[in-house]
């Protein structure tokens, strides 16, 4: 795994002079503004030009959704998103929860209530199709996300979907980066923002086509000083991708991204130091350090009209660097450092037959994916990085492998997907040494895991008049051991599981979605995950504590998604024809009403947590707003995201004196304005708007405040 390592750190040379890519989608959605809805996918034809971009949409040449629930929310049609704001983000999308800290480094989501949103662990996230989490399996951890300038749109696939990407409970959120543009040889964007608290960051890109050839590479830089002392942060990334068509039937497509970010810590508080002041530190050096390159070649070769071959190899390194006080106001601090060398080839073939009476379409392939791992934990003097005494060193991999494949049956409005995936996992982490385990007697700690796990899903659907569908679903989903479940070698009196079992849930859904008039879409379901095995550390008697499946947890729910355009709505009442001077949406392009609702009960019902609420889970998430797009010239948003109060943990216990986040809700408005033909822009935007005072993260060191009204100002210039 070194040599990819090395490989990596070579191409980085390259970054000032590297290139992009991406490509056009192969099969538009009905979209207004914010909330397309996927049709049955189903791709006869591509161009030259055409590319595996990693999107659903793009990728239905690779995978199929029918009777299956998936979101997309496209980007570049509102005002441009700043500071990695992913309450915006995840404004249109029901199910969504984001767990928010003050600085912008970090993402922590979860879906439907399922684990723990810390850093984004139960959900697979995905960058172009590509696993973008510390270590597949072993620490899934997500430290980055792309910048939101260069992301197109953002797909949330749940329920059977997921078994063509991946096994987890929770959904797949796939992150789909810019294409480079198809109609011109050379096009250069720069944009810089200024905001609150120091807000200052800058986004800058070029990118064309030139004969077979299309690149775009861009620059980010992004830093801020954050209200409370210790929240500042500083990120710098940029990559680079080239698409390259030799002949009609195959396109190659390389990418790489690298990746900085530096973050203060200022920890936690109790209810009455949060009562006292919000705006209070902790902690006032802690400090976290990721670094992270990734490095993928995808081929595209069109075997025949009918068939379609893919293959995408991806390597990358993480070092991830904290400096941490042992205990609130002690002078020593524990340096501990985890490295992740990974290496993963995704393989797949889709074909177009007929047979039973039915038109066909049949996608299956394999994953494998590898990883090194090793940690160690130094323990220092204040900021000093100087003189610091080993604690422990540890060896931990993931060896993993994957096969699956669907098959969709098609008689005139009735579809049948049945699909299967067989999951092949092994984790390993060994104790080199640890010194404190060692001084108390104890024997160091050589445990892996290794388990083969089939899972299954089928999707229904039922076509309706006016472009109306009933789908249905039945999924498995699984979550493996991870490293830190093995055994915890931070506390030698967290004991390792000694019969500790895989998560895993059956999800069942049924809705309908569609666009019955040009004006208006919708998406509504009702839901049930069965998720067993939920792993949980639980305290025994003499003061240690063991990783241990604490129990059955049912979740029950709704879901409601929709769209209206008013503009369009007015002219049809009018009977007025769209391209008229008469008409609305001819004049004023569109004023758009938008909003999602989750309403969901869950409860433990079995093991040792039985009568418990799962954490993260609030009974209600409602999610409301509205859009105005002038022609091509602006775009105004005023998004509003609401949440019911909800335990912060599994036991339903306090930390710092507070059991539950409360209730809340937060609005923010944006605009985004071309003031000189199509070269200038001015953007602006009020977050929170209302001021409101509230937090949605509670760890292990108390209350993290939420950012309270924040305002932010910039330009951008293209050409």
């Amino acid at each position: 795994m070194k040599v990819v390592r090395i490989f990596v750190g070579l191409v980085s040379l390259c970054l000032l002079h590297g290139f992009s890519e991406e490509s056009q989608n192969l099969k538009k959605p009905v979209v207004f503004s914010g909330i397309p809805f996927l049709p049955e996918t189903v791709v006869t034809g591509q161009s030259a030009t055409s590319f595996i971009s990693g999107s659903a949409i793009s990728e239905g040449t690779t995978k199929l959704y029918e009777g299956k629930k998936t979101r997309v929310t496209d980007l570049t049609a509102l005002p441009s998103i700043q500071a990695q704001n992913f309450r915006q983000v995840f404004s249109r999308t029901p199910g969504i929860l984001v767990s928010e800290q003050q600085s912008q480094g970090h993402l922590n989501t979860t879906y439907r209530g399922i684990g723990d949103p810390h850093e984004s662990a139960y959900v697979l996230t995905l960058i172009d199709g590509i696993p973008a989490s510390s270590d597949w399996h072993g620490y899934n951890t997500v430290y980055y996300t792309p910048p939101i300038d260069i992301v197109e749109q953002v797909e949330v696939i749940s329920g059977g979907a997921s078994l063509l990407y991946g096994p987890q409970p929770g959904a797949a959120i796939n992150y789909v980066t810019a294409n480079p543009p198809l109609d011109r040889e050379f096009t250069a964007k720069t944009k810089h923002i200024f905001g609150s608290y120091g807000l200052y960051s800058t986004f800058n890109k070029i990118g064309g086509t030139v004969g077979e050839l299309g690149y775009s590479a861009y620059v980010s830089h992004s830093q801020w000083d954050g209200p409370r002392i210790n929240t500042d942060y500083q990120t710098n990334t940029g990559g680079f991708k080239l698409l390259w068509s030799p002949e009609k039937e195959t396109r190659i497509k390389l990418s790489y991204y690298n990746y900085k970010n530096e973050a203060g810590d200022a920890g936690g508080l109790t209810v009455a130091q949060y009562a006292n002041n919000r705006d209070n530190a902790s902690r006032t050096f802690d400090r976290v350090f990721i670094e992270k390159q990734g490095l993928s070649l995808s081929a595209e070769h069109e075997l025949s009209a009918d068939t379609l071959f893919t293959s995408t190899i991806y390597g990358g390194y993480q070092d991830r660097f904290s400096r941490r006080q042992t205990a609130t106001g002690s002078l020593s601090t524990n340096l501990d450092r985890q490295e992740f060398y990974t290496f993963g080839n995704d393989t797949r073939l889709k074909h177009h037959w007929e047979g039973l009476g039915a038109q066909n379409t049949m996608t299956g392939g394999f994953t494998v994916y590898t990883s090194d791992s090793p940690r160690t934990r130094d323990t220092g003097r204040g900021v000093s990085l100087n003189d610091a005494t080993s604690v422990f060193k540890l060896e931990r991999s993931v060896n993993y492998g994957s096969i699956f494949s669907e098959n969709q049956f098609k008689w005139g409005d009735f579809g049948v997907t049945p699909g299967m995936r067989v999951e092949f996992v092994d984790v390993y982490a060994k104790e080199n040494f640890n010194t404190v385990r060692t001084a108390q007697g104890g024997a160091l700690i050589d445990a892996s895991k290794f388990e083969a796990v089939p899972l299954l899903a089928l999707g229904l659907s039922y076509d309706l008049p006016n472009q109306n569908q009933l789908y249905g679903n039945v999924s498995q989903g699984y979550r493996a051991v991870a490293f830190d479940e093995l055994y915890n070698p931070t506390s030698v009196t967290v004991r390792p599981g000694s019969s500790l079992e895989s998560g895993t849930t059956w999800t069942y859904e049924v809705g309908v979605k569609g666009t019955p008039v040009s004006y208006w879409n919708y998406d509504a379901s009702v839901y049930v995950i069965d998720n067993d095995n939920v792993i949980s550390t639980v305290t025994l008697p003499a003061g240690n504590s063991e990783n241990l499946n604490a129990g059955r947890a049912i979740y029950r729910g709704a879901e409601l998604a929709t769209e209206f355009n008013l503009c369009e709505f007015y002219d049809s009442l009018q009977g007025v024809d769209l391209k008229s001077d008469r008409s609305l949406e001819n004049r004023y392009r569109s004023v758009s009403l938008f909003g999602s609702v989750n309403v969901m009960n869950s409860q433990f019902v079995s093991g040792i947590r039985d009568g418990k609420e799962p954490q993260y889970a609030p009974e209600y998430q409602l999610k409301y707003g509205v859009d105005y797009q002038y022609k091509d010239r602006g775009k105004v948003a005023l998004t509003s995201t609401m949440l019911a109060d909800h335990f912060v943990n599994d036991t339903n216990s306090t930390i710092g004196g507070q059991d539950q986040v409360p209730a809340y809700m937060v609005l923010d408005l944006t605009g985004e304005w071309k003031i000189y033909k199509d070269y200038v822009s001015v953007l602006v935007g009020i977050n929170n708007l209302l001021d409101e005072d509230y937090y949605s993260r509670v760890r292990s060191l108390g209350i993290e405040p939420a950012l309270r009204r924040n305002y932010y100002v910039g330009f951008s210039i293209e050409y």
